[in-house]
């Protein structure tokens, strides 16, 4: 096992990327498909570029703060916070 040098989650030896990430990455491509958006519409209305939003939605980049918050607020989805604590609960 190795420790996520993100979250310090253990990822089992047979994976790179840490499950938390994956479950993030994979939220945040399924509001935009569930959306019928484009990465190219999306990257635009978030004022950043479609390379970045393809970088999260596999996995290659974190989301950071205000990336999450961006997405939440697009999406009409409450606070980042709000968000995260209704998830893990």
């Amino acid at each position: 096992m190795k420790t996520c040098k993100f979250c310090d989650n253990e990822i089992p030896d047979s994976r790179e990327i840490c499950p938390a990430r994956v479950m993030i990455n994979a939220k945040l491509k399924h509001l935009r498909q569930s959306a019928g958006l484009k990465q190219s519409y999306l990257a635009h209305k978030l004022g950043v570029s479609q390379t970045n939003i393809s970088e999260l939605e596999s996995g290659h980049i974190n989301p950071t703060i205000e990336t999450l918050e961006l997405y939440s607020t697009f999406f009409n989805k409450g606070s980042v916070k709000e968000t995260l604590i209704k998830h893990f609960e």
